[in-house]
């Protein structure tokens, strides 16, 4: 965490995505919609990430307007770089655009107005639940247009099971309180959904573009375990096998075919296991059998 004195007290602020909490990002999003020059958009970030009182700055600015501006500027200098973390930016025909770009993987709002959203690192999503959630996510890129980013939401969230005291009970709960995903019945959550206010929605959307962003540090062992059977005199991994299967190039994590496999590998962690472990018996065996035969 960011610390700082100032104002007589002590405050300290995130420094990292996961170290938001819910309300604040919502008031970020709210500043960056504001469309405030990038100055007054970093002094407000300050002051909502650092808590500080509204009171007294308020106080301050109308009885000592200098003393004000010279503290808003000292605030700047104080915190300059602090919250570089959440922002990107673009360079076009001259000019700097910064936006949001989300690193976020923890889930601030597991439920809301009745809804049950995905858990951190979208862990208990399906392999069908990712592919239409990254649909829309992607048309929403493309077009903005609103309706794309409720379908995400509408995904992500759902109501929850029938049942659900009994559901957490029984033996086959799999701990995703969320009704299964069904794809052609999603009227009932955009009904709620639409009601969502727009930073919400925003805030469905970073979710799950920060974990996309980072599925390669989620699932490090789908990325870097290297399998021990050599072809062409190079280790391979499971995912170099799909794609192989498949008759199609591993373009890397960029791709969207390649964050879907990721995600369907992750749901076969237990018959990964059991290949590697049926891999490490057979080379054990051959290993006594060519001891035999010296």
């Amino acid at each position: 965490m960011n610390k700082m004195r100032t104002l007589g007290e002590e405050f300290q602020a995130a420094e990292s995505w996961n170290e938001l909490t819910f309300n604040n990002l919502i008031e970020i999003i709210k500043i960056v919609n504001s469309g405030a020059e990038k100055t007054v958009a970093d002094f407000l970030i300050a002051v909502e990430l650092f808590g500080l009182p509204q009171k007294k700055l308020t106080f301050l600015k109308h009885s000592q307007p200098e003393a004000y501006q010279e503290y808003c500027a000292n605030l700047l200098t104080a915190t300059k770089g602090f919250f570089d973390f959440l922002f990107d930016k673009e360079e076009r025909d001259g000019a700097t655009t910064f936006f949001l770009s989300s690193k976020l993987t923890k889930q601030l709002l597991p439920e809301y107005r009745g809804l049950y959203g995905p858990k951190d690192s979208l862990s208990n999503l399906n392999i069908w639940e990712f592919i239409c959630a990254e649909s829309a996510f992607q048309s929403y890129l493309k077009s903005k247009k609103t309706e794309n980013l409720e379908r995400l939401c509408a995904v992500l969230y759902r109501f929850p099971r029938r049942e659900l005291k009994a559901w957490r009970a029984s033996d086959e709960y799999t701990g995703d309180d969320r009704r299964p995903f069904v794809d052609t019945t999603m009227e009932r959550e955009l009904e709620v959904v639409r009601k969502f206010s727009l930073e919400v929605k925003e805030y469905v959307f970073l979710y799950f573009f920060g974990n996309i962003a980072n599925l390669q540090n989620l699932f490090p062992k789908l990325y870097n375990n290297r399998l021990k059977v050599k072809k062409k005199g190079a280790a391979t991994t499971w995912t170099d096998i799909i794609f192989s299967q498949a008759g199609k190039e591993n373009k890397g994590p960029e791709d969207i075919q390649h964050r879907n496999v990721i995600i369907f590998l992750k749901q076969r962690e237990d018959i990964i296991k059991e290949a590697e472990d049926m891999q490490d018996w057979q080379e054990e065996m051959n290993r006594k059998t060519n001891k035999k035969r010296k």
